[in-house]
């Protein structure tokens, strides 16, 4: 009976481990992508654009930036489903990338 229990809870320890494993993308790569992205983002909100117009034109640039930096339509998909999956580590991206600065 004892067994039971220790294996539930063994297995429920197991299932708190925080740490995420690497994004499909390396950092490296996503830091910089991220700081164009938001940067673009920013300035198409401060010309006020509709946002079907917005919308059509960060599609657009997402596009670019995906062709720039060699990144399959597959690798951004699973790139989302890993972002999905940890938030913490979308999180922790977002303020690295805020705090790191931009590379010449």
């Amino acid at each position: 009976m004892w067994r039971k229990y220790w294996l539930w809870g063994l297995a429920l320890l197991l299932s708190c481990n925080t740490t995420s494993p690497a994004p499909p993308i390396p950092e490296e790569k996503l830091l910089p992508m991220v700081r164009d992205w938001y940067a673009f983002r920013a300035s198409l909100q401060a010309q006020n654009r509709p946002p079907p117009v917005t919308d059509s034109l960060m599609q657009l640039y997402t596009a670019q930036l995906l062709r720039q930096n060699h990144i399959s339509p597959a690798e951004w998909d699973s790139l989302k489903s890993y972002f999905v999956q940890y938030p913490n580590a979308w999180k922790n991206l977002l303020e690295q990338a805020l705090q790191s600065p931009p590379s010449p």
